[in-house]
């Protein structure tokens, strides 16, 4: 008889994700990766093993009911958008979402006229690294970017409308990761200016 096992999916803040159980952990996970727009966020993972599957489904329910995983709806008691991280969540998927090709099906992304510049830019980062954000994530790297594109934007001097007229891209900018990354920018940077 094979284990079940239950499975805890954390991003970067180590915000709950989902909490799922699976008699195999490499079949579920590529399920995830074709179906959950969520699943490009997971940053860690945990992992709990039971010999019966009747346990790993009271300890699932459980562990969605108390800890109250962001994308867990059929046993979450309050649903997703009562989440305190679910309103963040949400605005880094509409940033993460430019950098997409395709969406879940499959088919090619049509973004409206606001964000395909934003989108060409960002995707445009990705692949070449600025030479003097070397010391930066990714990560790092876009949000600096953003923010000085947000900082033009406010003198009137680029071509992102969304950045100051899509409420999401508005919204993004005041969320706790994008405080926090660009606060580590900062530390990387004065940290370059002494060294």
């Amino acid at each position: 008889m094979s284990k079940t096992t239950l499975y805890r999916y954390f991003d970067k803040e180590s915000q709950l994700l989902y909490v799922g159980i699976t008699g195999s952990l490499s079949s579920r996970q590529s399920q995830h990766l074709k179906k959950s727009v969520w699943f490009y966020l997971v940053a860690t993972a945990s992992y709990e093993h039971y010999e019966l599957r009747a346990d790993a489904l009271r300890a699932e329910s459980q562990a969605i009911k108390t800890e109250n995983p962001i994308h867990n709806i059929a046993l979450n008691n309050r649903g997703p958008e009562h989440s305190s991280h679910f309103k963040d969540f949400q605005l880094k998927m509409h940033f993460y979402q430019m950098f997409q090709e395709n969406d879940l099906n499959g088919k090619y992304f049509k973004f409206d006229d606001a964000h395909i510049d934003l989108s060409i830019e960002l995707k445009s980062w990705v692949r070449m690294p600025v030479q003097e954000d070397n010391n930066l994530s990714l990560d790092q790297t876009v949000v600096k970017k953003l923010d000085e594109l947000a900082n033009t934007h406010n003198l009137g001097e680029t071509r992102f409308r969304c950045i100051t007229q899509c409420p999401y891209c508005v919204g993004l900018r005041n969320t706790e990761w994008f405080q926090a990354t660009l606060d580590s920018v900062m530390a990387v940077e004065h940290d370059s200016v002494l060294s």
